[in-house]
C-alpha cells in the first residue's frame, strides 16, 4: 500500500479548498441551475487535473502526456464550441469577475503556446520542455489574454523565488533544475481564487 507523503496532503487539502471555495463562488455569483451546477463540477475537474500536473512534474520532472494532452484537447474543443454556436463576441461570467471568453482565450493561447515554443526552440528544450508548451496552452485556453499579464508575472516571479531557494539551499547555481508546471498552475489558481 502506497503511503501518503506530506506533499500529496497538502496538495490534496489545497485542492480540496480551493475547489470549495470556487464552487462557493460560482453559485454565489450565479442563481442555482443546471448550467451553475456544470460550471461548478467542470471547474472542480479542472482545478483537479492541473493540481494533479503540478504534482506530477514536482515529482517526476515531467509532464503527464496524457492527462496533458486530454486536458487540452478538451478545453480546445469546449473554447470553439462556444465560439462557433454563440459567436466571437460571447463570454460567461464565472462568479463574479471571470469572463470565459473563447475569443480571449484563443489569443491568449496563440500568444502563449508560440512564445513557450519559441524558447524550446532557441534553447533546445533545456529551459522548457514541449510538455511546458501543453500546459501553458491549457493555461492560455483557461485565462484568456484580459489575465496573461498577470498570469506571466505570478508564473515567472514565483518560479524564480524557488529557483532562488534552491540557489542558496544547495549553494551552486549550475545544474539546478526548476520544475516549471507548479508555477504556472499557480498562476491560473490564483487568478481563478481572485477573480471567481
Amino acid at each position: 500500500m502506497k503511503r501518503i507523503t506530506p506533499l500529496k496532503s497538502f496538495l490534496l487539502l489545497l485542492y480540496l479548498t480551493t475547489s470549495l471555495y470556487y464552487v462557493m463562488r460560482v453559485i454565489q455569483g450565479n442563481p442555482l441551475s443546471l448550467e451553475t451546477l456544470l460550471l461548478s463540477l467542470i471547474g472542480c475537474i479542472l482545478i483537479g487535473s492541473l493540481f494533479y500536473l503540478a504534482y506530477f512534474d514536482l515529482k517526476e520532472m515531467s509532464v503527464h502526456n496524457i492527462i496533458s494532452l486530454i486536458l487540452m484537447l478538451f478545453l480546445f474543443l469546449l473554447n470553439l464550441s462556444i465560439y462557433f454556436t454563440k459567436g466571437s463576441e460571447y463570454s460567461i461570467l464565472i462568479g463574479n469577475n471571470f469572463v470565459f471568453s473563447p475569443y480571449q482565450n484563443f489569443l491568449s493561447t496563440i500568444i502563449l503556446g508560440s512564445i513557450s515554443q519559441l524558447i524550446v526552440l532557441v534553447t533546445k528544450e533545456k529551459a522548457l520542455g514541449l510538455g511546458d508548451v501543453r500546459i501553458a496552452i491549457i493555461c492560455g485556453l483557461l485565462i484568456g489574454y484580459q489575465n496573461l499579464f498577470l498570469w506571466t508575472n505570478i508564473t515567472v516571479f514565483s518560479a524564480l523565488f524557488y529557483g532562488l531557494i534552491l540557489v542558496i539551499k544547495k549553494k551552486r547555481f549550475k545544474g539546478i533544475k526548476i520544475p516549471f508546471v507548479p508555477f504556472m498552475v499557480l498562476g491560473v489558481i490564483i487568478i481563478l481564487l481572485l477573480k471567481v
